[in-house]
Formats: C-alpha cells, sequence, structure tokens
C-alpha cells in the first residue's frame, strides 16, 4: 500500500477518452493560459478551447485571474490568452482599484490594447469600461 497516494480512482474522463483526475479551477485556468494558443488542437477546436477559457474564468476569482494573465503575458509571452483574459475581465470586474494597472501590465505592445478592445467589441459591444478606457 502507498503512503502517499491514498486514492487511485480517476474521476473524469479526458478529451482522449482515457481516465484522469480533475484538476481545481485555479489549476484549470493556468494551464490554458500557459499552454493554448487558441488555434484547432487533436482533440479541441479553438472554438473549444475559448469556451472552456471563458467559462474557467468566470469560475475563478477575478483577482487571482488577472495576476495569472499578468505572469501568462509576461513571463510566457502568451498574447492571444492574456487578451481574452483582459476583454472578459473587463465585461466581469466593475470599480475594483486594480483593474487599470492590470491593463498597464498586459499591454506591451500598441495592437494589444487594439486586440483587446476588438475582442471586447466582438463579444459585448459598447460601452467600453471605464478601465480599458483608461489603460
Amino acid at each position: 500500500m502507498s503512503l502517499f497516494n491514498k486514492s487511485t480512482k480517476s474521476n473524469v474522463t479526458n478529451l482522449a477518452g482515457g481516465s484522469a483526475y480533475k484538476q481545481s479551477p485555479e489549476n484549470t485556468l493556468v494551464s490554458i493560459l500557459l499552454t493554448n494558443f487558441l488555434k484547432n488542437q487533436t482533440y479541441r477546436s479553438g472554438t473549444d478551447e475559448l469556451k472552456s477559457l471563458k467559462d474557467t474564468i468566470a469560475q475563478n476569482d477575478p483577482l487571482f485571474a488577472a495576476k495569472a494573465g499578468v505572469y501568462a503575458r509576461n513571463e510566457f509571452g502568451m498574447r492571444s490568452v492574456s487578451h481574452v483574459l483582459a476583454g472578459e475581465l473587463a465585461h466581469i470586474v466593475k470599480g475594483e482599484a486594480w483593474s487599470k494597472q492590470f491593463y498597464d501590465k498586459v499591454v506591451h505592445r500598441p495592437d494589444d490594447i487594439t486586440e483587446i478592445v476588438a475582442y471586447y467589441m466582438q463579444e459585448y459591444g459598447k460601452p467600453l469600461p471605464n478601465s480599458l478606457k483608461r489603460a
């Protein structure tokens, strides 16, 4: 009998049809942010990945999601997923003191903010949130 591995049962089925362990929403978000380019993959389409990212963002604390997005953008150079994250947070977060600083840290190039605004307009239309305008 193992000393540390108490459970050997899996509780979910992965995309390949095998058994797997369910990740926490935080681990799922970080995994998506650091490994996904929102393009078609072997077992999922880019559209499915985008929906999964949006659902996972909604399950997490917005401040945690913002910190994970800054980490993904600054340390790993992940652009597309950080743009989607920024657009989703613009829709979810209203009036938080940290939101303007989040956009300042995620936007490195001039086209970053235009991508975030384009994503937001495509998904939610007008008006743009004030924190996004200020950034």
